[in-house]
């Protein structure tokens, strides 16, 4: 008796806001967006190591359709300070004076600019994760 032919493959489109690596079934897929897979259920893990990210979800693909996975951000925690005294932007938005203490932001990268009327402006780039709060400390000079 002859095998029947194995089932029509479906599909996996992910919507992140960050780069993922993605693993189906704990085997590491290639890149894009949409990823072709047998019907069935699987385990798919969405990882970014330097943004602390890990999210595992079971999905069932059906054969000749299309599944879309959407990722919400999650949210990360930062604490700024410096020396002396600066009052706080965080992408543009005045948060206060330091320190500034657990201010909860989406994870990824932040614009922090720090002003001092006397030591003039500081900018700087802070990559905020998942787990880990993020830690900005400066000493601002003339």
């Amino acid at each position: 008796m002859p095998t029947p032919p194995p089932a029509p493959p479906g599909f996996l489109s992910l919507t992140t806001p960050f780069a993922v690596r993605v693993l189906v079934d704990g085997v590491e897929m290639g890149g894009g967006p949409r990823l072709s897979l047998p019907a069935g259920t699987h385990v798919l893990t969405m990882i970014n190591d330097e943004l602390e990210f890990a999210e595992t979800r079971e999905v069932q693909i059906e054969a000749r359709k299309a599944l879309t996975i959407t990722v919400d951000t999650p949210r990360g925690v930062l604490h700024v300070n410096a020396r002396p005294w600066a009052d706080v932007w965080i992408d543009g938005r005045r948060v206060g004076e330091t320190p500034v203490g657990n201010v909860s932001l989406p994870i990824g990268a932040h614009e922090v600019l720090l002003r001092h009327p006397q030591f003039g402006e500081s900018r700087h780039t802070v990559i905020v994760g998942a787990k880990t709060p993020a830690r900005l400390a400066v000493e601002l000079q003339p």
